[in-house]
């Protein structure tokens, strides 16, 4: 019987030992220049700065208050910088700050706004006496709490552009993920983007569940499974010649590709040898920022364009230059109006005008590849550049079929006229890729022993030139583990650099592994 009152006892214990604030799961933080704070409920809006790191959970923050022996109460926002000045800081609602300290450089600020009262407390913690209290007389002075909070919110694009040059996919990813959504179109926007970046992060789990939130969108019948099941050529070897039949008289070969599906890039990586042996000797892709350094021998970097950061094309470009491909860069500058003739005439420009032998294997984005105008009756590259320039090209969608993954095992093709709709008949064959895109073993295997998720890539050591500096490279490999998780790859041997990142690119490990004999790279955090 004493049993229930000492339950009761602790759990009134546990209560009081939470300093949070009731609202503090409803922050969304924000990382730009700046970091931004937003809490939808409070309708509030605070700016900090960029160095900062939050603390995001009751138990983090209360054993921070413990180290720190702060008698403070309800606080909602709690973070320190991780670069000079250092200090931390105490965001506190409907609360005054009776602050209980022997540190009298301690610095308290108080206001009523919309008749909610905030405290922010300043903490040193090194010998910087001024500094810190500007940081927070600027953090301060930044708070609005009231309707027009939204307003100061950075747009996804500028989080976007803050990683454009970053290879901190995982961090990426987390801000992506804390951006508030007040409309449908943005949260549409928002999925897209956290799939691309979840893609540049290997087959993991969040991709998985994205993915299949993605595919939930899209509707599937009967009719065309059937006619999966009863007309499709199935499996990767059936396919591939299928493929390599088809392609034989072809000067022009395009397939498209849906930017976070990397199984798309993995189909065309595995046929790049057998294209090269069949005379194809131009590779053009719509991602390509530049094509002359790569035509030079130069490896790949963040500048080489932006989906080659996801592994599986990171490495069909490195193949692809082994192989000894020209690369074409055919992008448009153009208006979105005038874009598909700019490519079209781009494409042609670099290859068939300057090359009367060319034979061009083409990747690009999801329609670009249409021969007919789509349902809109908007006319794409491939139609443009048949008609203009006279030359046919052969064409595998990719994309159409993706929500029918599940009706084969793992790769099927078959001709787009067996598909009774008009909308498959853009082009002339339809491709179900459902490619594994994980080893299950291999000569790399790491396991996450840290308490967290963590971003594992692997840097080609030449590719480094012997610096241990990464910042602007591409990982030959990249994956988000979770706890506990292993992760296994086949990877030629050769000498690596393992970098291990967190959450808000903190570097947790760095340093030189080499694989010339089957290694176990495990961490003993």
């Amino acid at each position: 019987m004493r049993i229930i009152p000492l339950i009761i006892i602790t759990i009134v214990l546990s209560a009081c030992s939470n300093k949070t604030s009731l609202f503090l799961p409803y922050n969304r933080y924000i990382s730009d220049c700046y970091n931004q704070v937003v809490n939808d409920s409070l309708k509030l809006y605070l700016r900090t700065p960029g160095d900062i790191v939050f603390l995001k959970d009751s138990r983090s923050i209360n054993k921070e208050l413990r180290k720190r022996k702060l008698k403070i109460n309800n606080v909602l926002v709690c973070g320190k910088t991780k670069i000079e000045p250092h200090y931390e800081l105490f965001f506190i609602h409907n609360l005054q700050a009776k602050l209980i300290s022997n540190n009298p450089e301690i610095i308290t600020l108080d206001t009523v706004v919309n008749n909610q009262q905030f405290s922010l407390i300043g903490v040193p913690l090194d010998g910087n006496k001024y500094s810190y209290k500007i940081d927070c007389q600027n953090i301060f002075k930044s708070i609005v709490a009231d309707s027009s909070y939204s307003k100061r919110i950075v747009t996804l694009n500028d989080i976007l552009e803050k990683y454009s040059k970053s290879n901190h996919f995982y961090q990426a990813l987390t801000d992506i993920n804390d951006y508030p959504i007040y409309n449908p179109n943005d949260e549409w926007y928002k999925l897209q983007m956290q799939l691309t970046y979840a893609s540049f992060l290997g087959a993991n789990k969040v991709y998985f569940d994205l993915i299949k939130k993605w595919e939930s969108n899209y509707h599937t019948d009967s009719v065309t499974k059937q006619t999966i099941e009863e007309k499709s050529v199935k499996g990767f070897e059936a396919t591939r010649k299928l493929i390599l039949k088809e392609v034989q008289y072809s000067k022009l070969v395009m397939f498209n590709e849906n930017h976070f599906y990397p199984n798309h890039r993995k189909l065309v990586l595995s046929l790049l040898n057998d294209f090269k042996n069949n005379g194809f000797k131009y590779l053009a892709l719509e991602t390509l920022s530049n094509d002359s350094a790569l035509n030079s021998g130069i490896s790949i970097d963040l500048n080489t364009g932006f989906y080659i950061r996801e592994p599986n094309y990171s490495e069909l470009i490195r193949t692809a230059q082994a192989l000894g491909f020209k690369f074409v860069a055919y992008e448009s500058d153009e208006s979105s109006a005038r874009r598909e003739e700019g490519q079209a005439q781009n494409l042609y420009n670099k290859t068939f005008k300057i090359d009367s032998t060319a034979k061009v294997l083409v990747i690009a984005g999801i329609s670009h590849i249409f021969e007919l105008p789509d349902k809109s009756k908007k006319v794409w590259m491939a139609s443009i550049f048949k008609n203009k320039y006279g030359i046919d090209p052969t064409t595998f969608n990719q994309t159409s079929l993706n929500h029918y993954s599940k009706v084969i095992d793992d790769i099927a093709i078959l001709k787009s006229t067996d598909l009774k709709s008009n909308y498959y008949n853009t082009t002339d064959w339809q491709i179900i890729n459902n490619l594994p895109l994980n080893d299950n073993f291999g000569n790399f295997e790491y396991k996450n022993e840290y308490k967290e998720p963590v971003q594992l890539s692997l840097f080609l050591d030449k590719d480094l030139e012997g610096k241990k500096w990464t910042e602007n490279k591409v990982p030959f490999r990249c994956y988000l583990l979770q706890k506990g998780e292993t992760y296994y790859s086949k990877v030629p041997n050769s000498s690596y650099r393992l970098v291990i990142l967190d959450k808000n690119g903190k570097t947790l490990r760095n340093e030189i592994i080499n694989t010339s004999m089957a290694v176990e790279c495990i961490d003993n955090k």
